[in-house]
């Protein structure tokens, strides 16, 4: 059985988690998990976890170093406890700190840029390019703006 946490935000980061999972839920060796910044566990989640916003998209206040650590913390726990071999991001700030713990905990690591984006990267995705080697576009109009992701089309 393999593991897969799926990190995912509100809105169209949450119907790409979904599609995600409904593209590969049919193969009867996974389980599936979730992480967010807010909202309820979709039905698919095995185990969900709710950790804080890494920035207000309103004010821009980012988190303080001891919030910073303290998801760290908390996602690697729950990478740990459950396992997670493969974390599959689809682009909110709370990823980052997802993705930093699951670097400790030795997961492989796949990042989509939001379908959302044509001109620029997210501020995610450009932390993202430290962090993991799999990044995955989803507009082709990107591909010259972030040489480092391989355009994949829309989820």
């Amino acid at each position: 059985m393999k593991n897969i946490a799926i990190v995912f935000g509100c809105g169209g980061h949450r119907a790409q988690a979904n599609r995600f999972y409904n593209t590969f839920c049919q193969d009867g060796d996974l389980e599936f998990f979730g992480i967010t910044d807010e909202g309820n566990s979709p039905d698919w989640c095995k185990s969900f976890l709710v950790l804080g916003h890494f920035r207000d998209k309103y004010s821009g206040r980012v988190v303080s170093p001891m919030e910073f650590l303290s998801n760290i913390r908390n996602a690697y726990k729950f990478l740990r406890d459950n396992n997670i071999s493969t974390l599959v991001s689809f682009g909110p700030g709370v990823a980052i700190f997802v993705v930093v713990a699951a670097k400790l905990a030795r997961c492989s690591i796949i990042h989509f840029e939001t379908w959302s984006k044509f001109y620029s990267p997210t501020m995610t995705t450009k932390v993202m390019k430290y962090l993991t080697k799999n990044i995955f576009i989803q507009n082709v109009e990107l591909t010259d703006v972030i040489p480092y992701g391989k355009y994949v089309g829309r989820f």
